[in-house]
């Protein structure tokens, strides 16, 4: 491959993982579930953008063996060691899973490495897995929450009652009837 054309390809790869941490960031911020991955040896690991993303609170990174996943390439499975980027402990917990040895892997050689490239459907079911997991406790969690703020609604619905006259905020159904008569009369 020519220099300038490397050159520019690996500008464009950066350009994308920059593009791809500014979304991960962006869930994890909104308090959002976030995965990212990459081969362990790729030098993306050491980029900035992803070293800012692996240092926000929350976000661990973990790594997993594929063949665990189940990724075969023609006859054999291949370990492709991955790591993670992930922000719910069932995610993590369930994305680092490591080979145990017990069996051999086929190396990627000859043009093997592309069959390599789609997820087992092994690993996405890990990853929906620890996601729907580290969904369901978050949800208990907010909805303690949210229970706190209706309880909270409740308390204010009560202190307006006792108050007197109901106070309507400006574009209330019968605000809207209102104008709408005294544009018609």
């Amino acid at each position: 491959m020519e220099g300038a054309k490397a050159t520019l390809m690996i500008g464009e790869g950066i350009e994308h993982l920059e593009f791809t941490m500014q979304l991960y960031r962006w869930q994890v911020a909104r308090g959002k579930l976030a995965i990212f991955e990459h081969p362990v040896t790729s030098r993306g690991w050491k980029e900035e953008c992803v070293e800012k993303a692996a240092a926000m609170k929350g976000v661990q990174r973990v790594r997993g063996h594929q063949c665990v996943y189940g990724l075969q390439v023609q006859e054999g499975l291949n370990k492709k060691p991955t790591d993670f980027l992930v922000n719910g402990e069932s995610l993590a917990r369930r994305l680092s899973q490591k080979c145990d040895g017990s069996h051999r892997h086929q190396h990627l050689m000859g043009g093997l490495a592309s069959k390599a490239q789609q997820y087992p459907r092994g690993l996405c079911q890990a990853m929906v897995q620890g996601a729907a997991e580290d969904s369901a406790q978050w949800r208990s969690i907010w909805a303690t929450e949210e229970d706190e703020a209706e309880e909270m609604e409740d308390a204010l619905d009560r202190a307006v009652d006792q108050a007197g006259e109901p106070v309507r905020a400006l574009g209330a159904p019968r605000d809207i009837e209102r104008a709408g008569a005294a544009k018609g009369a």
